[in-house]
């Protein structure tokens, strides 16, 4: 009998997180490939998130929609990861707000999508599922509670 590829579904969708790629903003050659390349050096199957919206607002697919990601820990099996480009000052450590006005366009326009598929999914940020992370560096709740479209329904 040969080894073949075991595929899990996610078991849920009860969260939407929100990420950043810890990156400076100059680092623009930073997309889902090289995420990609960063993930696999630490062992993993691929890159951990569904999504990667890159610095010139380029929505770039990352593993399927219904497998379980690698993005947040305990917490994969039952959600979907969306990573903006960016989140550093050039010393790829200290946390920046540094995402383009375009990205956070683009960001509004997937998380409207998956509103769609995932109703009753809650949207945060990586840091509200692990306070270690300061992951995406910017205020999510604001920039939720501008947007009471990306609720999620009850």
């Amino acid at each position: 009998m040969g080894h073949e590829a075991h595929y899990t579904l996610r078991e849920a969708t009860n969260y939407i997180v929100v990420h950043c790629s810890a990156s400076p903003a100059s680092a623009a050659h930073v997309d889902a490939k090289e995420i990609d390349r960063w993930h696999r050096k630490r062992g993993w199957l691929k890159i951990g998130y569904h999504f990667v919206i890159t610095r010139d607002a380029v929505l770039q697919k990352g593993r399927d929609l219904d497998a379980p990601g690698a993005h947040v820990q305990g917490h994969n099996h039952e959600a979907i990861g969306i990573c903006l480009v960016g989140g550093t000052k050039d010393d790829w450590k200290t946390p920046e707000d540094n995402f383009t006005h375009r990205q956070l366009a683009l960001l509004h326009v997937i998380l409207k999508e998956l509103r769609s598929f995932y109703p009753k999914a809650n949207i945060v940020g990586h840091w509200e599922l692990d306070p270690k992370k300061a992951c995406p560096v910017f205020d999510i709740r604001k920039y939720l509670a501008d947007r009471p479209e990306l609720a999620p329904v009850s």
